[in-house]
């Protein structure tokens, strides 16, 4: 439920979701969504960003933001070739 604040087209309505996301968490879960509301200025930094940079900002994938591009092999075998 929360990951569908991440999906909204803009500021205005990532905080409509996210405030209803709270109401609907609050109800079973109190202490979730005012664990969630204290947060609520660091979970929603992303909006500052232009929407195409969005995912680059909010992803917890590690290759997302990422300058190297992988070859495909696994990191030893990458690291261990001689030559080109």
């Amino acid at each position: 439920m929360v990951r569908t604040v991440f999906d909204q087209p803009d500021t205005d309505e990532v905080k409509a979701r996210f405030a209803r996301v709270l109401d609907t968490i609050g109800e079973k879960f109190p202490d979730a969504a005012e664990h969630l509301d204290d947060a609520r200025d660091d979970l929603l930094a992303f909006t500052a960003f232009p929407r195409e940079l969005r995912r680059q900002v909010w992803s917890n994938n590690r290759r997302n933001g990422s300058t190297r591009r992988s070859s495909g092999a696994p990191t030893w075998l990458r690291f261990s070739r001689t030559g080109p």
